[in-house]
């Protein structure tokens, strides 16, 4: 009999601490990202087989009726990752080597996926 009262007060305990905690089932439901990941080079081609990373601005253009765009700075790596809603994006860049206006690829950004690109500012 006393065995079980301990038992019984033990699972009570444990209940009321966890309950203390806020711990409920419902929390190990995850939600889906709301974002895609793009992942990518900003590259300057100055001749026919040579190119070489380039820093700047990329920008991204929302295809939808909505015309929202995004910026993000790139380094002199070349390298950028940018996290956008999805939908279907114009990506142009900006860079102080090359000038304003160059790339225009199309890239489909899809929500918890990771998209890859290379943006390429053609020398002169």
């Amino acid at each position: 009999m006393r065995r079980r009262a301990l038992l019984l007060a033990t699972v009570t305990l444990a209940a009321s601490l966890l309950a203390a905690c806020g711990v409920t089932p419902q929390q190990s439901v995850s939600h889906p990202p709301k974002t895609g990941t793009v992942v990518g080079n900003f590259v300057l081609s100055v001749g026919l087989s040579v190119s070489r990373p380039t820093g700047g601005t990329l920008t991204f253009t929302d295809q939808s009726e909505h015309r929202s765009a995004v910026r993000i700075a790139v380094g002199d790596s070349g390298q950028f990752t940018a996290h956008i809603v999805p939908g279907i994006w114009i990506v142009a860049g900006d860079s102080p080597h090359f000038g304003n206006g160059c790339g225009g690829q199309t890239v489909r950004v899809t929500a918890g996926k990771r998209t890859g690109t290379t943006v390429y500012c053609v020398g002169k």
